[in-house]
Order: structure tokens, then C-alpha cells, then sequence
């Protein structure tokens, strides 16, 4: 909520966003984009102050499929939420 003296009241709803989080045997993440256009990003263990960054990754708006690919070699698709 946001007050002004000289104006109502308004409310703002913040959107949150959406994140592909790594499941322990996912290695890396390809988001397809509307244009065509790919993107592959490689869960990494270890990394961050003491070693305690989240496996996860932030999605970009204009993502049409997410594919996510384990150590072995399996591959599943995750719904696009944005």
C-alpha cells in the first residue's frame, strides 16, 4: 500500500517470479525462448560464500519450454509458468 497526503490510497501487487529449481541429480537446464532461441545453464555444487548458493535459476520472460537434464543423461520437460 502507498499513501499520499494529497491522493487516495493505492495498492501495487508485486508478481513473483518464477525459478526452476535443480532437483540432486540435475545437471544442467535449456530454456527455449518464443524467438527460437536457446539458453543452457549447468547446476553447479559448491558455489557462493561457504558454499551455500541455491541451485536454482531465475526464468527470463519469453520462455516457452524448459528441459532439464540429469548426470545421466535423462532428460524432463517443466511446464513454462511465464
Amino acid at each position: 500500500l502507498v499513501g499520499n497526503n494529497s491522493s487516495k490510497t493505492k495498492s501495487f501487487v508485486a508478481e513473483a517470479p518464477a525459478y526452476v529449481r535443480a532437483m540432486a541429480n540435475d545437471a544442467t537446464v535449456t530454456l527455449t525462448f518464443i524467438d527460437g532461441k536457446t539458453y543452457r545453464h549447468e547446476f553447479q555444487y559448491g558455489s557462493g560464500y561457504l558454499s551455500s548458493s541455491s541451485r536454482s535459476l531465475k526464468l527470463p520472460a519469453g520462455v516457452s519450454s524448459i528441459t532439464v537434464t540429469d548426470y545421466q543423461g535423462n532428460t524432463r520437460s517443466i511446464p513454462a509458468t511465464r
